[in-house]
């Protein structure tokens, strides 16, 4: 064995050995009190990465502040490192000065981070950012030119003031991929009335609130683009009336996905109705291009609505107008007792016309399995007097 290899191995046994770190193990530290095993063995293995720094291409780091800072990143070669992942498990806002001086492509930081806004962004095409402030996020949009993917969680607005800069207009003309999930005091409507992004075409939104949040994102995909081609909305407080107002907005849409959106099942009623309304009146062909529909929900699905999105494009045409390949909805009944959410006779029997074209998969929960609601559905209504056999996926 290599002697690299052979004292990597060593060190991984005795920190194997040794109790992982806690709190305790950080207060004992700043106490100035002899350090851990477990800290010495872990500053022994860093010291022999930084003299590989030359030749990182992927980190994924989840350590304490004090020992992430004992990297070399300063060091590390720009046109080889493609991927940095950081997160302290104790929770700490990092401040890494040498991070300043990463070129890094795709980043992604679990952790707060005091001095993002003094990053080297020069490389970077995708961003992670688990934890971060509104005017971090303005800031990234107009100091990251080449970036095409960015995924912001648990956004929300610092205590303080807010700087004047956070709410000037930012246009990215290269941001394709952007994912949005708001934490405490919802900063989503000030995010999108600060923002065009004319390339989108993936947009996921999380915790999204009814009222001005949907009038600022609509606003958004009016001003931006028409080339939205992938919407999932995720935990969103909409009603149905909302959604159809936010899909008029998306008309070159190919994917849907909506995962308790709206929360309330019964509200995809206006949005079947919508997915009709071109055969009785003048209005444009809503999603025209939809070729996957995706839903999940904690109830059971309503399945009459199905067949809405095989309507005809023209009057009189018995052929499906719109591309779809594939229609997934998943029932996720947890809370016992529960009724067996079967799929009505006869829409069993309008969507097998599109079973050759088109791939569905209707799903709920069974132990640690997923039930074929499909074929459990038409078990029963072929043999209505045998008694239930599970189907599994």
């Amino acid at each position: 064995m290599h002697p690299t290899r052979r004292r990597l191995y060593n060190l991984y046994r005795t920190m194997m050995d040794n109790p992982r770190p806690d709190r305790h193990s950080s207060e004992r530290a700043d106490r100035g009190m002899d350090p851990p095993v477990w800290v010495t063995s872990f500053v022994e293995i860093i010291n022999i990465l930084n003299h590989e720094c030359t030749r990182w291409r992927s980190l994924d780091l989840s350590l304490p502040k004090e020992l992430l800072s004992r990297f070399d990143f300063a060091k590390s070669n720009p046109a080889v490192l493609q991927e940095l992942k950081l997160d302290s498990p104790t929770g700490e806002v990092l401040d890494i000065q040498a991070l300043e001086l990463v070129a890094v492509r795709n980043l992604d930081v679990s952790s707060p981070m005091l001095n993002l806004v003094n990053l080297n962004f020069t490389n970077t095409t995708a961003i992670t950012l688990r934890s971060v402030a509104l005017d971090q996020i303005i800031y990234i949009l107009e100091s990251v030119p080449r970036l095409l993917a960015c995924r912001l969680q648990n956004v929300t607005m610092r205590a303080v003031e807010e700087p004047r800069r956070a709410y000037h207009h930012v246009v990215h003309s290269k941001l394709r991929s952007l994912e949005f999930k708001c934490g405490y005091r919802n900063p989503m409507t000030i995010v999108f009335d600060a923002l065009t992004l004319p390339a989108l075409q993936h947009l996921q939104l999380e915790y999204l609130e009814e009222g001005r949040s949907i009038s600022s994102i609509v606003s958004f995909l009016r001003r931006s683009s028409n080339s939205v081609k992938s919407l999932s909305l995720n935990m969103t407080k909409i009603t149905g009336k909302d959604l159809v107002l936010l899909l008029r907005a998306t008309p070159s849409l190919q994917d849907l996905n909506l995962t308790h959106s709206p929360m309330d099942a019964e509200n995809l009623f206006d949005l079947a109705e919508a997915l009709t309304s071109h055969l009785s009146t003048s209005e444009n062909i809503f999603l025209p291009f939809l070729q996957t529909f995706d839903w999940f929900g904690d109830v059971g699905f309503p399945w009459t609505f199905l067949p809405s999105l095989f309507a005809p494009l023209l009057p009189n045409d018995n052929t499906p107008g719109r591309p779809l390949q594939k229609v997934k909805i998943y029932c996720n009944l947890c809370d016992e007792p529960y009724e067996v959410p079967y799929v009505d006779e006869d829409i069993l029997a309008q969507l097998s016309k599109f079973s050759d074209q088109v791939h569905f998969r209707f799903g709920m929960p069974l132990e640690y399995d997923v039930a074929d609601l499909w074929e459990m559905s038409l078990d029963k209504w072929r043999h209505p007097t045998r008694d239930e056999e599970v189907c599994v996926v």
